[in-house]
């Protein structure tokens, strides 16, 4: 007997899929040790075709998997869907039979019932962007500062981390000249605070270690505030408005995390 296409698979055998896989969460959360283990992955698909093959109708590892894949291509292109529309202010039913039963997967955890445990109207993305772009931007900040520059808006300034702290930084003369890197003052500006580099410049009550000590604290959270901006910019630029939204949600999220951490020290 040759084995089904996937073509060939009803929506019940497709819900029996489905049901299979929500009994093994290890199996399809992303980041799990099964779901990395690309043997265990596929031994788990071979259980499922094994308990699924009956009489003339005969699945194989290739069949579930394929059937997975493309149900989850097509939540994950119904969800980006209908967060849209929700962004828009919609509120239309999703027209797919296996939206409900494949909720788990969004949510990031199984039901009883296979059903989602909230309304269709709160979407959660199954994955998260936030600190996987962060974190890259972040790095890449201290690396190469040159990405900055792709579509910053009208009055940016240029993140303080550019500038060494010991380095010099010659400003343009008061007359209108350019600047010849000859200039008898030195000035450096953080956060739009000019510092210039004379010792009667800090008061006698302020010491020098304290005050550079706080504008290098002041200096690096400056930086990363403008990271975090960046991408927000980034994607409001391209029209990813969904994503934006989901980005500044994330964030929120993490931040109240952390607030809440810090009220318990």
């Amino acid at each position: 007997m040759p084995e089904l296409k996937v073509t060939d698979v009803s929506d019940e055998e497709r819900f029996m899929i489905i049901e299979e896989f929500r009994r093994r969460p290890l199996f399809w959360k992303v980041g799990s040790i099964p779901y990395k283990d690309v043997v265990s992955r596929r031994q788990h698909q071979q259980d499922i075709a094994a308990s699924m093959t009956s009489g003339d109708r005969i699945f194989t590892e290739k069949t579930i998997a394929h059937v997975w894949k493309n149900l989850n291509d097509t939540l994950r292109r119904k969800t980006r869907q209908r967060q849209e529309e929700l962004a828009n202010n919609e509120d239309n039913p999703v027209n797919w039979k296996f939206w409900d039963a494949l909720q788990f997967v969004t949510e990031g955890k199984p039901q009883e019932n296979g059903s989602s445990s909230s309304s269709t109207s709160h979407v959660i993305v199954a994955e998260p962007m936030l600190e996987s772009t962060l974190s890259h931007m972040f790095n890449n900040t201290y690396e190469d500062p040159s990405h900055l520059s792709d579509e910053k808006l009208p009055g940016d300034t240029p993140s303080p981390s550019n500038y060494a702290y010991g380095g010099d930084v010659t400003s343009a003369s008061s007359n209108g000249s350019g600047g010849s890197g000859t200039s008898a003052k030195k000035r450096r500006k953080t956060n739009n605070v000019g510092y210039q580099q004379e010792h009667n410049h800090f008061e006698p009550q302020v010491p020098l270690q304290t005050t550079f000590h706080d504008v290098m604290h002041r200096d690096v959270s400056f930086s990363f505030g403008e990271v975090v901006a960046d991408v927000h910019r980034r994607l409001v630029g391209r029209g990813r408005m969904v994503d934006a939204a989901n980005f500044k949600k994330e964030l929120c999220d993490i931040m109240h995390k952390y607030d809440l951490r810090m009220a318990e020290e």
